[in-house]
Formats: C-alpha cells, structure tokens, sequence
C-alpha cells in the first residue's frame, strides 16, 4: 500500500496533535478556590496561632473550609465555592 502524503507532513500532524492534548489538559482539572495570607513586612513568619486565628474567623463568618496549608511564610487556606472566596 502506498501513502498518499509524504511522512514529514503525517508527523507535523501527530505533533499538533499532541500539542494541542497538552494545551487542553489544565482544563480538565477544576477550579479550587483559596485564600493566601502573607505577612505585611517581609520575613514575617506564619505560625500555628495565625493558622486557628484565621479558622477561627472563617468559622464566626461561616464561611466553609476544607484545608489548609502552613508555610513558614504564608497560610493557604481551600475554600468550597468561588462565592466564599
């Protein structure tokens, strides 16, 4: 069997193609909305008291939260809608 088309351009093809999957794949992810807090000067250092500060606000505010995150610099905190963002 012949090929119609020359191979150079069956390759071009398969990389756009393939370009094209990974171009898409963040969008089969979904959203996940949080909050990052930073100390206002820089080498502020978060610790466990800001951490079950902040949860204690989200809590008085019922705002609903499913994790958190404590790095030495910053407190990412995973919020269940874009609304409670």
């Amino acid at each position: 069997m012949l090929n119609k088309y020359p191979l150079w351009k069956y390759a071009i093809i398969l990389a756009v193609l393939v370009l094209g999957v990974l171009y898409s794949l963040p969008n089969l992810f979904p959203a996940d909305p949080a909050i990052q807090i930073q100390g206002a000067e820089a080498g502020v250092q978060m610790n466990d008291t800001t951490l079950q500060r902040v949860e204690q606000l989200l809590d008085d505010a019922n705002i609903d939260h499913f994790g958190a995150e404590l790095n030495e610099q910053s407190l990412l905190i995973r919020l269940n809608s874009n609304e409670a963002q």
